[in-house]
């Protein structure tokens, strides 16, 4: 049933090394409308290629990826796949890439919404909405494992902590969003206190 959750162990972390573990969990099937949230430590950057949080396992070209939420350098952006092109939330005309510091917990949530034929995406970190988009194209899925800690289609991986992730089958409102992590920031030390977009 929904949501799924990931916890952590008795230490409160899974640790990702940047260079080869991960997780992988069955897919739970192909959510039109859903949400992602993650709460990560980033402990450094990818030098190259992207770390990612959590996506769909993409195995060749043409599959599909209901949602990635990934570091490009030292920023984080989150996005679907609608089976022909990439969609992310935006700020303006900023694309929903923002940018992030090592050393400090965050939450980030992907939420996707529907009404009528409109799919509506949009990225909190921190429980602070970053960014906004709609279109009239579901998100597509393949139906393989979700992984934790590594790219959708490459051998690249994300480096630091990631003590819990949720999966909802419902696009959660903003109130939600700012609740669920209300109720978790105390476990953590330092929330961030700022984010800037990255043009």
């Amino acid at each position: 049933g929904f949501p799924v959750t990931i916890s952590s162990d008795f230490q409160g972390n899974l640790s990702f090394n940047g260079t080869s573990n991960y997780g992988s969990f069955t897919n739970p099937g192909l959510m039109t409308a859903f949400t992602v949230s993650v709460w990560a430590k980033i402990t450094a950057f990818p030098s190259s290629g992207l770390g990612t949080l959590i996506t769909e396992q993409y195995p060749s070209a043409g599959s599909s990826i209901n949602y990635s939420i990934y570091l490009s350098g030292s920023t984080v952006c989150a996005a679907h796949f609608n089976g022909s092109a990439w969609i992310w939330p935006y700020t303006g005309t900023t694309t929903s890439c923002y940018t992030v510091s090592t050393g400090t917990w965050y939450n980030f949530v992907y939420t996707m919404t529907k009404t009528n034929n409109v799919y509506t995406s949009d990225f909190y970190i921190n429980a602070t909405a970053k960014g906004s988009t709609y279109t009239d194209s579901a998100p597509t899925s393949n139906g393989n494992p979700i992984y934790i800690g590594r790219r959708w289609d490459a051998a690249e991986y994300f480096n630091g902590s990631i003590p819990v992730v949720s999966i909802y089958n419902r696009g959660l409102t903003a109130s939600e969003v700012s609740q669920n992590y209300s109720a978790l920031a105390s476990r953590f030390a330092s929330p961030v206190a700022s984010v800037t977009m990255t043009q």
